[in-house]
């Protein structure tokens, strides 16, 4: 394949000569958050920041990577170039080669983004064997032979006119990830849109901070419940049905099938989903859920719109990250004993037209 003055070809990734291997993971719990001289990038299975789920002390760490590294999240194909020297969590995998560069692995671990479609995460784990055997396209010298130099080349081309391209893309679609910062440079006019769909239903500001909150029980207003069967989207029918799974953004979203597996529940439109991380989203359609990836499904006891669901899902999502995340993962037991903050009333009841017009407020809640 030619583009512009490069050719392209597809080699497998063992052909570049590399060395791939399991990191040494560090449990959050173990580590201490902090942002200071003594700090290092602690990287997990995210999709965002670049894998680094933040900065942790190194005090006295022993199991640090040096930076000059591509890291790859084996259950969620997540896949970043790592600069600087770093730890890990579970589930990374570490690639290293004698001509990684901070161009070159960028080049690299852009390729393999372009193929985690093939690994829907927590359904087909992106493993040292897979890592070795997918094809990637590289740039060729003239012997067509793998040219290094051309990838470094190839980047520093783009990068020319980063800065300006990402200018051009708002916050909302950079936190996203890569995969919704390309959809939107090839798809969206910044202007267009914004005047579209930016703005709130509801004008008036709404301030949490002058209302009185109060804890409530959970099961008070949702009953939690696991699916059934165990539906894989890699042996699912496409369709327009869909399956949440244990992933971090679009909604939970793995994928779109046209049915279950005959054991595996239909839930109804107006659900929560809390996954085995803590993230939690707002359904507004029917849904499979998978099993393999513990996807709470919290079904409302009382009457919800779609802003209060909304409203609720933020503030538990909030607490789930905090108390739980990879350290401690998230199930039936601890959603039966979970406790919500919510705005309440002066007589102790919630809140319930606060919770809506709060998000009635915010931008695009004209769209939702």
């Amino acid at each position: 394949m030619l583009i512009e003055n490069y050719t392209f070809v597809s080699k497998k990734l063992k052909d570049l000569s590399v060395n791939v291997y399991k990191g040494k993971s560090y449990n959050s719990s173990a580590l201490t958050q902090y942002d200071g001289i003594d700090s290092i990038n602690y990287i997990t299975r995210t999709e965002k920041n670049n894998g680094v789920k933040y900065r942790v002390l190194n005090d006295n760490l022993t199991e640090i990577e040096a930076g000059n590294a591509i890291t790859i999240g084996d259950t969620t194909a997540t896949v970043f170039y790592q600069k600087e020297q770093f730890v890990v969590g579970e589930h990374i995998v570490i690639l290293r080669a004698d001509w990684i560069n901070e161009y070159t692995g960028e080049f690299v671990a852009i390729q393999l983004q372009k193929e985690s479609f093939r690994y829907p995460a927590f359904a087909r784990a992106f493993i040292k064997d897979c890592i070795l055997e997918t094809k990637i396209l590289v740039p060729v010298d003239e012997n067509n032979n793998i040219s290094f130099k051309l990838m470094e080349k190839y980047i520093k081309d783009l990068n020319i006119n980063e800065q300006n391209i990402l200018n051009e893309i708002p916050d909302y679609f950079l936190e996203e990830g890569y995969s919704k910062a390309c959809w939107y440079l090839e798809n969206i006019n910044k202007k267009e849109f914004e005047n579209k769909y930016s703005n709130p239903f509801y004008k008036q500001k709404v301030l949490l901070k002058d209302k009185l909150w109060k804890e409530f029980d959970l099961v008070d207003f949702f009953v939690p419940e696991l699916s059934k069967g165990d539906i894989k989207i890699n042996e699912s029918i496409e369709g327009e049905i869909p399956l949440i799974s244990a992933i971090n953004g679009n909604n939970g979203i793995c994928g779109h099938i046209a049915f279950g597996d005959g054991k595996a529940q239909l839930f109804q439109e107006g659900c929560l989903t809390a996954d085995m991380f803590g993230h939690v989203y707002y359904q507004p359609q029917k849904f499979y859920s998978v099993s393999h990836g513990r996807v709470n499904v919290l079904i409302p006891k009382i009457n919800l719109n779609k802003y209060q669901s909304l409203f609720i899902a933020k503030v538990l999502e909030y607490q789930f990250l905090i108390r739980n995340s990879y350290s401690r993962m998230l199930n039936k037991t601890l959603l039966k004993k979970c406790k919500i903050l919510l705005p309440i009333k002066d007589d102790g009841t919630p809140d319930w037209n606060t919770m809506e017009n709060f998000i009635k407020s915010l931008p695009f809640s004209c769209n939702i």
